[in-house]
């Protein structure tokens, strides 16, 4: 584990990350390093909007509906186990690119084609997403604003284990929980599971904008309730009406729960490897950066890409490329691909740690962080057993 500090006791006063020896470089190589990061961001950036960008939307758009309808159909039309996995496996996809879209939407990927026929909608200020259990103002106050400016850094950023899983030392002593964490984390696939974590979204966002009123918490209810009403209600009902059939409201209520297991997997995956390889730094508490290119810093060697094949990569939309997102994350993922090698090349040249591996070797990174971590929470509270004796 490369965490930034020998031990989680040391207090580091808040002079920037130079100062307390958590970057290398000389002054003039740090301020020479941000330009070059920044240089490729603003290319990018300069660019948003362009037909390059439109494309990518549509086809989004077009394949988050066609994966739907395909779906949907193939689940509730099918008598045979083979029609009825595909079924499973459109309508899972479905899901995934619903949070695709809600996330690029949600950081103003789109904002510079809200005038172009038929994308208004994909506006940060407008999208709803329809098959997502959190309410987008829930999403963007925890993900954009807790997440994306407190990256890693342990008490502001609730990604570092929402207080369940520990993944560093500067977390603190084991909890006794936290032995079986590797099998608590299998356990977060499963649909209702899943949907009850990010509906913490919604507490969360009330709690700390202290939205006590029963109307504005109402309001987040329902929003993620509707996720919830419509695949595990609507459709199966419709199907045991359209077809006089009780078998059938449970074969479309199993089908929507193995899609949604499908889509907990595949982009629960994707959130732990982002940030908890155990190949990225984590900050404590009182981490503050001095400069630009210090954030570029903190952004780049707490986050960490996945590279995956094109014909894969296009479901997680920028997901994988945690590091390149962290930087730019008002950048869709067509244009993270494209800058994608250059920041590599930048990180290579400063000696500024980029973390990168495959899927697989990702999702063991993870495995292997967890569990030891789980390890030091068993040898926590056996030494806790002896010492009681």
């Amino acid at each position: 584990m490369t965490d930034i500090v020998a031990s989680p006791g040391e207090h580091i006063l808040t002079k920037g990350l130079r100062e307390q020896g958590l970057v290398k470089l000389s002054p003039d190589q740090l301020e020479q390093f941000g330009n070059e990061i920044a240089s490729v961001g603003k290319k990018a950036i300069d660019e948003l909007g362009d037909e390059k960008d439109e494309r990518f939307l549509r086809k989004l758009k077009n394949g988050n509906l066609s994966c739907e309808v395909i779906g949907r159909a193939l689940i509730h039309i099918s008598f045979e186990p083979v029609t009825f996995l595909l079924g499973v496996i459109f309508l899972s996809i479905h899901f995934n690119l619903e949070v695709t879209l809600a996330h690029n939407a949600g950081h103003g990927a789109f904002n510079r084609l809200k005038n172009r026929k038929g994308l208004d909608k994909y506006s940060s200020k407008s999208y709803q997403a329809k098959n997502m259990p959190a309410s987008m103002e829930g999403w963007k106050y925890v993900h954009n604003q807790l997440h994306h400016m407190h990256c890693n850094i342990v008490g502001k950023d609730p990604d570092v284990g929402y207080d369940l899983f520990r993944v560093t030392e500067l977390q603190g002593k084991p909890k006794g929980y936290q032995r079986f964490q590797v099998a608590i984390i299998a356990l977060m696939s499963l649909p209702l599971v899943l949907i009850t974590g990010l509906r913490t979204y919604e507490f969360q966002a009330a709690k700390d904008n202290e939205e006590k009123g029963m109307l504005s918490l109402l309001y987040r209810q329902l929003t993620g309730n509707r996720y919830f009403l419509v695949n595990l209600v609507f459709f199966p009902l419709l199907a045991g009406l359209a077809f006089f059939s009780f078998a059938h409201v449970l074969k479309v209520l199993l089908g929507n729960m193995l899609a949604e297991a499908l889509r907990g997997l595949s982009y629960g995956s994707m959130f732990h490897m982002g940030h908890h390889t155990g190949t990225v730094k984590f900050y404590p508490e009182n981490t503050e950066v001095a400069n630009r290119s210090e954030w570029f810093v903190q952004q780049i060697e707490s986050s960490h890409s996945v590279m995956m094949d094109s014909r894969v990569r296009y479901v997680f939309g920028g997901l994988d490329l945690q590091i390149e997102h962290h930087l730019f994350p008002s950048l869709p993922p067509n244009k993270l691909y494209e800058i994608q090698p250059q920041i590599e090349a930048i990180c290579d040249k400063y000696g500024v740690h980029y973390s990168n591996a495959g899927f697989f070797e990702s999702a063991a990174l993870c495995v292997k962080n967890y569990a030891n971590h789980a390890d030091q929470a068993r040898c926590s509270g056996s030494k806790d057993g002896k010492h009681g004796q």
